[in-house]
């Protein structure tokens, strides 16, 4: 009813007798059916909060979640100024943008494969006045050359989901490329963690996002391709396994 209105929760409080206009009561009604099929309400009004920041959203990009906010409280106490952050599988451009929006100094650049996911990341962009380059790649491979041996930092909130996990009923409405991967649940991961240390500064640091029963088998992954690494893993305000983060003390090979 807000979303209809155009106004705060608080003004619907407080006038129970509102009167509403015909096609109010019909784009309400039409919301609260979508609702009881199970559309989730970021889609039915466009919008989702993260991390204090308002995001638009459509079925092309996932909806951001509570648990990501755990990744940018992880990453931003190591950022400094003026360094190169690259968020993979940007979607709305939560990740990229929230750190962008809260360093301002720091240079920040995106991927996604999907265009029209981009659209959507340059469209808050846009509206939260931040700039950051967007590129169509997947995963890493089609950044420019230009960029090898020069990123500081990697954030990846990849599709991690089991086939299974992804068909649930209250996910059917978002994008299935963004929910799990072609491959295992980890695929994705592992495909960053090969094409990383071309792209990686030699004291680079890669932030995961990761499903809450991955964190030993995604820190082995980052061991095989990083040996020298230094892998921790962060649990979210739930308590599970959350992100996984691996800092290069030494020269990538």
């Amino acid at each position: 009813m807000s979303f209809v209105l155009r106004k705060p929760k608080e003004f619907v409080y407080a006038h129970p007798t509102y009167t509403l206009s015909k096609s109010q009561v019909k784009k309400f009604d039409t919301l609260v059916q979508r609702r009881e099929q199970g559309e989730p309400i970021a889609y039915l009004t466009g919008h989702k909060e993260f991390y204090g920041l308002d995001f638009l959203v459509n079925k092309a990009v996932l909806i951001p979640r509570p648990s990501t906010e755990t990744l940018i409280e992880t990453v931003l106490p190591a950022l400094k100024s003026k360094q190169l952050i690259c968020d993979v599988g940007t979607g709305s451009g939560n990740i990229a943008l929230t750190l962008k929006y809260l360093k301002p100094n720091c240079v920040v650049i995106a991927t996604d494969v999907s265009a029209s996911a981009l659209q959507v990341a340059k469209q808050n962009a846009k509206r939260l006045k931040t700039t950051v380059r967007f590129y169509r790649s997947n995963v890493l491979r089609q950044l420019p050359k230009s960029l090898r041996g020069k990123i500081d930092i990697i954030t990846f909130n990849a599709p991690y989901l089991t086939k299974q996990e992804a068909s649930k009923a209250n996910l059917q409405y978002e994008p299935r490329i963004a929910l799990t991967p072609t491959g295992s649940p980890t695929s994705l991961i592992e495909q960053l963690l090969q094409q990383a240390s071309t792209f990686l500064k030699p004291t680079g640091q890669i932030y995961f996002e990761i499903g809450h029963r991955q964190a030993k088998q995604v820190a082995r992954l980052c061991q095989k391709y990083f040996p020298a690494a230094t892998i921790t893993v962060i649990k979210d305000l739930g308590g599970w396994d959350r992100v996984v983060h691996v800092t290069l003390p030494h020269p990538v090979a």
